[in-house]
Order: C-alpha cells, then structure tokens, then sequence
C-alpha cells in the first residue's frame, strides 16, 4: 500500500489562489469608483451631490427664461419590495435657475411596518453636477406602518450653467429596504 503524503503544493497553490480571490474582491469596490469618477459612467448616489441639499445661495438664481429643460422621472423597488412606489408626475420641463416641485406616491403593501431608503441617479451625467435637490425624501430613511401610503415631495432646481447640449434630464430613484429582515 502507498505511503500517504501531504500534498504540500496543492495547498500551497489553493492558498494562494484564495488570496489573490479575496484581495480581488475586496479591491473591487475602490477601483470600480476610481474607473467610474473618471469615465463618468456612475450616475448613482455614490458619486456625492445626489444626496446634498443645496444651500440658499445657489437657490437664488435668477431663472433662464430663454430656454427650459425637460425632467422625466422614474422609479423602481429594488428586488420585489412590497411597495407601491412612483412619480405622480412623469416629466415636466423646468427653466435652468428655478426652482420646481414634483410629488412621488409610496405605499407599503405589507401587514409590517417597514423603513426604506431611495437611492437617486441621474442622467445624462453631465448634468449631476448641475441638479441640486433642496428637499427629498431620498435625504432620509421613510418608514410607513402596515398598509400605510404617503405623498413625499421632492424639491430642485437646475442651475443655469447646465451645458445647452442637455436637453433632458431623467431622475431614477430605486427603493431598497433598510432592515434585513424579510418581507
């Protein structure tokens, strides 16, 4: 019968390999928002402005009455939640330096009581930096009993140096729960 060996090498290898795995994983998150700040291409809530309110100083522009924009709003609920959840109003247009109200409907359809966050994006991206929320209810945490629904406002403005190539702007907010439980 043959003698029993370690096998030395294969765990050597299979450690190795498990480490390069974890380091690749764990530096994903970094570099995907290193890639994204410089292409661009991150239009969520994690490039920054999307969450700040504006102050009252860029709120006092006076509004270009030569040209408007047109805001299109959108929702989801991240992965079935059990919430009605949208924009009463689908688009409206805007002139850049005013300031614009729009209401978005939630309801929780469960017999729980739970708590959500919404998580804005915003495209084209060149317009981030030009959308400024003054009151969103993306600012805080929304909780509503069992069965509960509530009218929640969102109030921006689009500055006037917004480039004149944009012409319309979407707004998508996705709804995620905040606990994790099950619902």
């Amino acid at each position: 019968m043959p003698e029993r060996r370690p096998h030395r090498r294969v765990y050597t290898i299979a450690g190795i390999a498990a480490l390069v795995m974890f380091s690749f994983c764990f530096a994903m998150v970094p570099v995907y928002n290193i890639i994204c700040r410089k292409t661009g291409i991150n239009t969520s809530a994690a490039n920054g402005d999307l969450l700040k309110p504006m102050s009252a100083e860029e709120a006092a522009q006076s509004p270009d009455l030569s040209r408007d924009v047109e805001i299109q709003f959108t929702s989801i609920s991240h992965m079935g939640l059990p919430w009605d959840f949208y924009p009463q109003t689908k688009s409206i247009r805007v002139h850049p330096g005013a300031n614009a109200r729009v209401y978005f409907y939630a309801k929780n359809t469960t017999d729980k009581m739970m708590t959500v966050q919404a998580v804005p994006s915003i495209t084209p991206p060149e317009s981030i930096s030009h959308f400024h929320k003054i009151e969103c209810f993306c600012f805080t945490h929304q909780t509503l009993a069992g069965h509960a629904s509530k009218e929640m406002p969102l109030v921006f403005h689009i500055d006037r140096n917004l480039p004149k190539n944009v012409r319309v702007i979407t707004l998508a907010y996705t709804l995620f729960p905040v606990s994790t439980k099950r619902y």
